[in-house]
């Protein structure tokens, strides 16, 4: 009988943080693989430890099946401290890479080691120590472009003297990495600018919960009319001004309703907008749980996604994790967004896209296709197809199995 196969993961962010890279490790578990996660202390996203763990408390538990060992890092503080932040990423990766030279180095043998970096580059360091020392392969699952994510929120003194040390710390990982993993296509050729490492860049995009297999419950909030909801966080990264001019070209059109689901920073500052402008057509329902968005999805006739526009190319990138939900639901999606979002939209033909702040070409396409319920029908299918083939957890870890097995 052949061995199980042994993995290790080493991120910052970890169960009872909410991340996908827990559901991979829950189900490597589930198909017979031994996974350990070398992770911190929780405290994301508030800045302070998760009630229950501590320097002294909870250091190696078991859930699911996965031994999680965390290793002490910095909190990133509540106020938003860029100072208190550099140490949570600095500590993380030197304790961390004491755990690999004391307790995992000589202790421990793995089949693969992945590396989760929704951000800093620095937590896959320690992967990386391990994987020199046990000549294990190290897999990179690279959510987040650096530099370019840090240095746009630095003074240009702080560039200056950060870019040249961050981008060596960048290139040292993509070198030893075995291979660089990309939650979207767009993100390789920023990988590639220095030197070219498109033989260990795969494709490995974010997965989203089934919506079509979740049970429903009776909404009753809904409007009537044609329906185009936008669900999430309603935050500066949605493209605020972009939006109200969205929703003043739509004024008129009594019968489309803008619905949207969620709250966030800007919820209040959007409601009191529309309160004050009087748009008839435009619903704010506020958050509910979780269990209940798969019934909002249900009742909607189409999807609403919007990105400010940007000046950062990796920001451009990127495919909001809201699309692949929309997608699950089988729902045509209506988009004005950057380059990576588009990309999966037109490939799949699942909807109508206008660039980033472009509001009077996503208006027109809304207002010439909202009646057009074959078509819709249509998108909202193709929305389906590239779901099950792309987006579904199952093809997301196979491709993990695949990779750990090669």
């Amino acid at each position: 009988m052949e061995s199980q196969k042994r993995v290790l993961i080493v991120t910052q962010y970890f169960y009872p943080e909410n991340f996908r890279i827990n559901e991979l490790a829950y189900e490597l578990v589930k198909d017979g693989y031994v996974v350990d996660a070398l992770v911190g202390i929780p405290n994301y996203p508030k800045g302070k430890y998760f009630e229950g763990y501590g320097i002294f408390k909870k250091r190696h538990e078991i859930k699911n099946g996965v031994n999680i060992y965390r290793c002490y890092q910095v909190p990133r503080g509540t106020k938003g401290s860029q100072v208190r932040l550099s140490l949570n990423y600095l500590s993380f990766a030197f304790c961390a890479s004491l755990w690999v030279l004391f307790k995992f180095a000589f202790k421990k043998k793995y089949d693969a080691i992945i590396a989760f970096e929704p951000s800093p580059i620095t937590l896959i360091l320690p992967a990386i120590l391990l994987g020199k020392i046990r000549r294990t392969r190290v897999l990179s699952w690279i959510q987040d472009i650096w530099p370019d994510s840090i240095i746009g929120t630095t003074s240009e003194r702080q560039k200056k003297l950060l870019l040249p040390i961050l981008s060596s710390i960048t290139e040292f990982v993509y070198r030893h990495s075995d291979k660089l993993l990309v939650s979207s296509p767009g993100m390789s050729n920023l990988i590639c600018r220095k030197h070219d490492y498109s033989e260990k860049i795969e494709y490995v995009p974010n997965w989203s919960d089934d919506f079509l297999k979740c049970s429903l419950t009776d909404i009753s909030t809904m409007p009537d009319g044609f329906k185009l909801v936008m669900a999430g966080s309603i935050n500066d990264g949605i493209g605020i001004p972009d939006l109200i001019s969205f929703l003043e070209e739509l004024r008129n059109y009594n019968d489309i309703k803008i619905v949207f689901i969620g709250g966030g920073s800007k919820k209040d500052y959007l409601e009191e907008y529309v309160k004050k402008q009087n748009l008839k057509n435009v619903f704010l329902l506020g958050m509910f749980p979780y269990e209940m968005m798969p019934s909002f999805y249900a009742k909607a006739d189409a999807m609403l996604l919007t990105l400010a526009k940007r000046k950062e190319v990796h920001l451009d990138v990127t495919i909001p994790s809201r699309l692949q939900s929309y997608l699950s639901a089988g729902k045509p999606v209506f988009a004005m967004i950057g380059s990576g979002a588009r990309k999966v939209i037109e490939d799949a033909n699942c909807g109508f896209v206008a660039p980033s702040g472009d509001y009077r070409a996503l208006a027109e396409s809304v207002i010439n296709n909202y009646q057009n319920k074959s078509l819709l029908q249509e998108l909202g299918d193709n929305s389906r197809k590239v779901f099950l083939k792309q987006f579904t957890i199952e093809v997301g870890v196979e491709h993990f199995k695949r990779l750990i097995n090669s």
